[in-house]
């Protein structure tokens, strides 16, 4: 009796033991969730790990900006929220400022804060902006208030043909005034403005949501 007593023990012991570390667990989980979706919005939650290297900045920056004349990264972070790592910074568009002359008088930077996330997608650079009065887009579809929300550009219109189902249609409206780039191994979001312009919470809301309504049929044939 007293060895059966013993093992009882032993057993209830790992019992509770493990419902303590799944219970630390859980409420770990939720506070980083919390942090993330923290209100006011600002603040880049999540746990920060570390600067990328100076290639791999300027390679995010093009794949998001595209064929932008010059650009530089004046800052780049990775953050891991509840749902991986996603990565902010700001990036700064260069040309020159002419004068009244006609002379090169000095660089001009425009500069846009991004929020992107990682997607093992091979996708064509489509982009998305708000509408500027634009009387042809390279993509048009069917729903007359997206097409007067939304300005789309894209390497290839069989792609965003497939990609604007009305699933994804309907989600994008609710991110009208943001500008969105869906490429080969990203999807991101930019506002203009220093880093801060685009709240975590919304940022991570628009590109999640995205990648949600991505056809399956595109994964598939597009998967690196």
């Amino acid at each position: 009796m007293s060895r059966r007593k013993a093992l009882m023990d032993i057993l209830l012991s790992g019992l509770i033991t493990v419902f303590v570390l799944g219970v630390a667990f859980l409420v770990g989980k939720m506070v980083i969730r919390r942090r993330v979706q923290r209100g006011g919005g600002h603040d880049y939650a999540g746990m920060p790990r570390g600067f990328t290297g100076e290639d791999e900045k300027e390679q995010l920056a093009r794949a998001i900006r595209g064929e932008a004349p010059t650009f530089g990264v004046t800052r780049h972070d990775v953050m891991t929220g509840p749902d991986g790592p996603f990565h902010v910074g700001v990036i700064t568009d260069y040309g020159p400022s002419f004068s009244s002359y006609g002379k090169s008088t000095s660089v001009h930077g425009e500069t846009w804060s991004f929020l992107a996330i990682p997607v093992p997608l091979r996708a064509p650079r489509t982009e998305l902006k708000p509408e500027q009065g634009r009387p042809y887009d390279d993509v048009n579809t069917e729903w007359d208030a997206f097409n007067r929300a939304w300005d789309v550009t894209t390497a290839r219109g069989v792609f965003a043909n497939a990609l604007l189902t009305g699933p994804m249609q309907q989600f994008l409206m609710t991110a009208v005034g943001n500008r969105i780039v869906i490429t080969q191994g990203w999807i991101a979001v930019l506002r203009p403005g220093e880093q801060g312009s685009i709240p975590a919470r919304e940022g991570l809301r628009i590109v999640y949501g995205i990648r949600a309504n991505i056809p399956g049929f595109l994964w598939q044939e597009l998967a690196m």
